[in-house]
């Protein structure tokens, strides 16, 4: 997903004969991940430094990479190309939205380790882009020295144009930053591009805003054995024990259904009013009414079961504020975990 600067060392650009490169560092001169540090803009998510080097690590409203480059300054003299100075670095990618907002930020800094020669005078600094549905408010990344120690870096806020009632838009951002040296040729633009990011104004219900998610990640409801739905976690986890999908340990997901006369439809079949209810029970069905899955606009997979009521209602409140809060559209995937 990176696309690294390129470098040629014989080029004369701007009648230099020195020339700055990136490249990626090689993988057995990565520092430990115990050696990452954690010094940024904003504070990077701890399962983030768990993934270093692992590229794009997401969930619905923060994603991070952290990377290894490597920067070499040659200088050409009579055709001859030699390496003078260098130094390796992480990077440190960082991008997160809001459920109930229309903007989100990006941001990257530079760590730099084992310098070497001459590299003096070396600064980093960047630009932001954006494509699709959004605007680009700049970044805010300046010229800045790259010295041990230091973390130079920037940091650009996007918008998106997805906000009126019923829209939805994506959109794709880039931070481009790039190296320079006095007398010397700068780098090529190094683009960090992040994964998609998706803004609508078109969840169901009233008093709702527009918000943005990660494009493409399926989060995961939670429901414990223990509290505060017991029965309702045991009921699930004993469906998908029969291969009813919705599992995040294996499964394939769920999606999201909205329309309600369909939703009704699943209830009418999985749990019909001929069902007998016991006092204080009520019927669960699962997957969901509120899903692709259900048993009337699924597969005929699909499995009910009286539990306590006021768990069977709760419970489904939680799964509705849960779709809000990851502002899960019509055919969005999502998981359901049971925990103990």
């Amino acid at each position: 997903m990176r696309a690294a600067g390129k470098c040629d060392p014989l080029s004369q650009a701007h009648g230099s004969e020195t020339v700055i490169c990136v490249t990626p560092l090689q993988s057995g001169a990565r520092p430990t991940k115990a050696e990452v540090s954690q010094q940024t803009i904003q504070p990077l998510p701890d399962w983030c430094y768990d993934h270093a080097f692992d590229d794009w690590w997401a969930t619905r409203t923060q994603m991070c990479m952290i990377d290894a480059w490597t920067v070499t300054v040659t200088r050409t003299v009579n055709g001859v190309v030699t390496p003078i100075g260098g130094f390796d670095y992480n990077g440190y990618n960082y991008s997160y939205t809001s459920a109930d907002m229309s903007t989100w930020a990006s941001q990257t800094e530079i760590g730099m380790y084992n310098p070497w020669g001459d590299i003096a005078g070396i600064q980093v600094s960047g630009a932001s882009s954006c494509t699709g549905a959004c605007i680009n408010g700049g970044a805010d990344f300046p010229s800045q020295p790259v010295v041990p120690g230091a973390f130079p870096g920037g940091e650009a806020f996007f918008t998106s144009t997805a906000t009126t009632r019923g829209s939805e838009g994506r959109a794709s951002t880039t931070l481009t930053y790039y190296f320079t040296k006095p007398g010397a040729t700068p780098s090529t633009p190094h683009d960090v591009p992040t994964p998609d990011v998706r803004c609508d104004h078109k969840l169901p219900g009233n008093n709702t805003v527009a918000g943005c998610i990660v494009y493409g990640i399926a989060p995961v409801m939670t429901y414990s054995l223990t509290t505060p739905y017991p029965e309702l976690a045991a009921h699930i986890r004993d469906a998908q024990a029969t291969g009813i999908p919705g599992s995040p340990f294996g499964g394939s997901p769920l999606h999201r259904l909205i329309d309600p006369t369909l939703q009704q439809r699943n209830r009418d079949v999985a749990c019909p009013d001929s069902l007998p209810r016991p006092p204080g029970k009520s019927c669960d069905e699962y997957p969901m009414a509120s899903t692709w899955e259900g048993a009337a606009t699924g597969v005929n997979n699909y499995s009910w079961r009286m539990i306590d009521e006021a768990q069977n209602s709760n419970g489904g409140n939680a799964m509705n504020t849960f779709y809000r809060n990851m502002r899960l559209l019509d055919w969005d995937a999502f998981y359901v975990g049971i925990v103990p």
